[in-house]
């Protein structure tokens, strides 16, 4: 299951991503490496925000993205 939510608060867009799947390991993962979350993490420093990821084995993962609004 994964949820999506999309909110402005503070001249912030925020951008929370979460799912209750397996989780994994973030330190053992290149989160730089490739198309997918490189990309996603060029585009939003390029827009001034922020990007972070949190994941635990067994307990899911979530994506929070912050960006500014003015």
């Amino acid at each position: 299951n994964a949820t999506i939510n999309i909110s402005a608060y503070d001249n912030n867009l925020n951008v929370i991503i979460e799912d209750d799947g397996k989780g994994f390991d973030i330190k053992k993962v290149a989160l730089n490496n490739g198309m997918g979350i490189s990309s996603i993490k060029t585009r939003i420093n390029h827009l001034k925000g922020t990007f972070k990821v949190d994941s635990t084995k067994g307990k899911g993962t979530s994506i929070i993205i912050d960006i500014p609004l003015s």
